[in-house]
């Protein structure tokens, strides 16, 4: 009997984790704002806060949980009338699928409260909260810090996995499972479009998006009736295009420029594509 290796999708993927507090808030607490480049999470244990996030505001009161994404400014205080108990933890993750949590407000249910308590037991086995950097137990249980990962990403998954029940009927929570794959295919096109001038392998885009490979080339075929690969080739041919015509680069050269294996290839590619040369393309600009 053969066996077959089935590869494993992973939809969320912490990296990092960067920080974790817990904060008894007097009335009068105020903190003005910052911003930084990775997630934020934010959850009321007791009493309200307002928290300012870009140029807007929202109220939190016991239960509720708040997303802060990478590099959004935000602050948070109270509005002197009671104290508030708030944890909060940062993690750093380039997961596709964090899209669904982007300045989401939600009241969390109470029988996803017990998967946020392991995270918060785990974390206070791992590390010395409440300090910046964290600074890892030299006693902590083994697997101490795999298993804050773990509970951190399945709590996320377990909000995933209402949104997609509550969701069908009410954009009260996040977005759907078709917008999810839209989000997939645009993190394709903004991955490649920053690397037009490299080359990129299945391997490299599966490992920065957190999807396997067949997965991401199943949804992107689907929504754009192409693949990644000829789609990448006619970006760089449409960028062939615009070096033809507002410079002075040779075909050679631009074929060094956007990692193609040869000036022969990209004039092969590049008259399949247009109809002409690449040097009749440049006389007639």
């Amino acid at each position: 009997m053969s066996y077959i290796r089935v590869p494993l999708n992973n939809i969320i993927n912490i990296k990092k984790i960067v920080t974790v507090f817990y904060f008894e808030l007097e009335p009068t607490f105020r903190f003005d704002g910052e911003s930084h480049d990775f997630w934020e999470l934010i959850y009321v244990d007791r009493g309200r806060v307002i928290r300012g996030y870009g140029d807007r505001t929202c109220v939190m009161e016991k239960g509720d949980m708040f997303f802060h994404k990478p590099d959004e400014f935000h602050s948070m205080y109270c509005d002197g009338g009671e104290g508030a108990g708030v944890f909060i933890l940062s993690f750093e993750c380039h997961s596709t699928a964090m899209s669904y949590f982007s300045e989401r407000k939600l009241a969390l249910p109470d029988d996803l409260l017990p998967y946020l308590e392991q995270i918060m037991e785990e974390a206070t086995q791992s590390f010395r909260i409440g300090v910046n950097p964290l600074i890892p137990k030299a006693d902590a249980p083994i697997g101490s810090q795999q298993m804050l990962r773990c509970s951190l990403e399945t709590f996320l998954i377990r909000l995933l996995r209402l949104a997609e029940r509550e969701g069908r009927e009410s954009d009260t929570f996040f977005t759907t499972a078709a917008e999810l794959s839209d989000s997939l295919v645009a993190a394709v096109i903004e991955y490649l479009s920053g690397r037009i001038y490299e080359k990129v392998s299945l391997d490299e885009l599966s490992a920065a998006l957190h999807y396997s490979k067949s997965r991401i080339c199943h949804i992107f075929k689907e929504k754009t009736d192409t693949s990644i690969k000829q789609y990448f080739l006619r970006a760089k041919l449409e960028e062939a295009k615009r070096l033809l015509r507002e410079g002075d680069l040779s075909v050679t050269e631009i074929s060094d420029k956007l990692n193609f294996e040869s000036p022969n290839h990209i004039s092969k590619m590049f008259h399949k594509a247009v109809g002409i040369s690449p040097s009749e393309f440049k006389r007639g600009r």
